[in-house]
C-alpha cells in the first residue's frame, strides 16, 4: 500500500502539468492558425476588390463597342468557302487583324472573370478554414477548463495518494515492522518493551 501511494503520488505530481502544458501549447498554436488565416483572408478580399475594380474599368465601354459585340457573328459560323472568299480582300484581313489583336475588348475580358473565380474559391476556402479554426477554439476552450479541472484533480490526487502512502507505511511499520524488530530484540537478548 505504501509503495503503490508513492507511485500515486509521482503519477499526480507530473501528469496533470504535463497535461496542462499539452492544452496550452495546442491554443497557441489554433491560436497562431487563426491568425494566419485572417491574415490570407484580407489579402485575398483585398486582391479580390482589385480585380473586381480591374472588371468595372474593362466592362465600363463605349456603346459602339456594345453595338460591335452584337454584330459580331463567330468563325466558326462561316464556311471555308466563305472565308477564303473574305481573306482575298485586304480590307477584311486588316479588320480581322484587328479584331484579334483587340479581341478582349469585343468579347470581354473573360481570363479576369476566371481569375475573379479563383480568387473567390480561395476565399471561400478560407471562410471553411476560419470556421474550422474557430470551432478548434472552442475546443481549446474546452480544453482549457478541462485542463483547471485536471489541475484540481491532481491536486487531490496527491493529497489521497501522500495520505495513502502515509497510512501505508503505518500499518507496514506496525504489522510488520515492529514485530521484526521485537523478534531480533528477542534473539540479541534486549529488553522488549511492551505494546
Amino acid at each position: 500500500m505504501a509503495l503503490t501511494g508513492m507511485i500515486l503520488f509521482i503519477f499526480c505530481l507530473f501528469y496533470p502539468n504535463w497535461r496542462v502544458y499539452v492544452i496550452e501549447k495546442s491554443e497557441i498554436e489554433i491560436l497562431g492558425k487563426i491568425n494566419i488565416i485572417k491574415v490570407e483572408s484580407t489579402l485575398l478580399d483585398n486582391e479580390l476588390d482589385r480585380a473586381s475594380t480591374e472588371n468595372l474599368k474593362r466592362d465600363s465601354v463605349s456603346s459602339e463597342t456594345i453595338k460591335i459585340r452584337k454584330n459580331l457573328i463567330p468563325i466558326s459560323n462561316y464556311t471555308y468557302e466563305e472565308l477564303a472568299h473574305y481573306f482575298k480582300d485586304k480590307q477584311f484581313r486588316d479588320a480581322y487583324e484587328f479584331v484579334l489583336d483587340h479581341e478582349q475588348q469585343f468579347y470581354g475580358n473573360n481570363k479576369r472573370g476566371e481569375e475573379t473565380d479563383e480568387i473567390r474559391k480561395k476565399n471561400d476556402k478560407i471562410r471553411i478554414n476560419l470556421v474550422e479554426v474557430n470551432n478548434l477554439q472552442d475546443l481549446a476552450a474546452f480544453e482549457k477548463k478541462r485542463a483547471g479541472y485536471i489541475s484540481d484533480m491532481g491536486l487531490i490526487g496527491r493529497f489521497i495518494t501522500a495520505l495513502i502512502s502515509i497510512l501505508g507505511f503505518i500499518f507496514w511499520y506496525v504489522n510488520y515492522q515492529s514485530v521484526q524488530d521485537k523478534i531480533l530484540k528477542q534473539q540479541l537478548n534486549i529488553p522488549v518493551r511492551p505494546t
